[in-house]
C-alpha cells in the first residue's frame, strides 16, 4: 500500500505545553471530538450532563429514563452514506416525539462504530417512551417499536431499555467517544433539549500560552511575571515537560 492510500490516524493530544498563572506546567489539548484523547474527556462530561437530569422528585424517588439505539438500514451501504443520512434521520425521529408529548426532554448522540466500518448509530436518552403504536394493554411491543422506527427511515434493529442514572452515564461514555474518520465536521455529535438540566462549571485555572514564534526567554518572562517563581525554575520545569511530551507522541 502507497503512502497516498494510507488512512491517516487522527492526532491525539496533548499538542504543546503552556504554563499555569501559578507556574504549573501543563498540556495543551484541542478539545475537539476528532481527537481520540480529547473524545473520552469530552464523552465524560457528557455522561455527567446525563446524570443531571435523574434528580429526585418530591416524594425522593428517581424515574429512570429511556435510552433508545437506533440504526441504519441496508440501504446504506457505507459509512459516508450513513453519516449524510443522519440529520434528515434525526430531524424526523425529533418531530414524531415532539408532536406526541408536549415537553419531550432528551439527549442524543452520534456513535461512529471502528468494529462495523464505522457505520453509525443514533443513540437517544429520553424522558418519554417512544411514541409507537402501543397495544391493549398500553405496553410498546418490540415488534411495534420496529415499525415505528422503520416507518421514520431508520433500520429494522432497534433497542429500547430503562437505565438509571450510573447506566445513562456508562452508555454515553462508552459510545459518545467513539472516534469516526467518517464523521463530517458540521454534523453535532451530541445535542439535548433545552430544558435538559446542566451541571455547575468547574472552576478552571488560567493558562499562559507561548505565541506564534515567541522566544522561550521571552515567554518564560511574561509567565514570570504572574508568579513568585524564578525564571531559571520555569525554564527547567518547560523542558522537562516537553521531554515527557516528546516520549507520548
Amino acid at each position: 500500500m502507497s503512502k497516498a492510500s494510507e488512512v491517516q490516524k487522527p492526532r491525539s493530544c496533548p499538542l504543546g505545553v503552556a504554563f499555569t498563572t501559578h507556574g504549573d506546567p501543563v498540556y495543551l489539548m484541542c478539545k475537539t471530538w476528532k481527537c481520540p484523547s480529547c473524545a473520552k474527556s469530552l464523552s465524560r462530561k457528557w455522561a455527567k450532563r446525563a446524570v443531571a437530569a435523574f434528580s429526585p422528585d418530591t416524594d425522593g424517588a428517581i424515574a429512570p429514563y429511556w435510552f433508545l439505539t437506533l440504526t441504519l438500514s441496508s440501504y446504506y451501504r457505507t459509512p459516508e452514506q450513513g453519516f449524510g443520512a443522519l440529520r434528515k434521520l434525526w430531524d424526523a425521529t425529533r418531530k414524531a416525539f415532539q408532536r406526541n408529548y408536549d415537553h419531550w426532554q432528551y439527549l442524543a448522540f452520534v456513535e461512529g462504530q471502528p468494529e462495523r466500518d464505522h457505520m453509525p448509530h443514533f443513540h437517544i436518552l429520553s424522558a418519554e417512551l417512544p411514541p409507537g403504536k402501543l397495544n391493549k394493554k398500553g405496553k410498546l411491543t418490540t415488534h411495534a417499536l420496529h415499525d415505528w422506527a422503520v416507518a421514520l427511515g431508520w433500520g429494522f434493529e432497534v433497542d429500547l431499555k430503562t437505565v438509571d442514572g450510573i447506566g445513562a452515564a456508562y452508555y454515553v461514555s462508552k459510545y459518545a467517544s467513539k472516534v469516526s474518520p467518517n464523521h463530517p465536521a458540521n454534523l453535532r455529535r451530541v445535542r439535548c433539549s433545552q430544558d435538559w438540566p446542566k451541571v455547575p462549571k468547574e472552576a478552571v485555572e488560567a493558562v499562559v500560552v507561548r505565541f506564534k514564534g515567541e522566544l522561550l526567554h521571552r515567554y518564560i518572562a511574561r509567565v514570570g511575571q504572574f508568579c513568585q517563581i524564578p525564571l531559571e525554575d520555569l525554564q527547567i520545569r518547560y523542558v522537562h515537560a516537553n521531554e515527557m511530551l516528546a516520549q507520548m507522541v
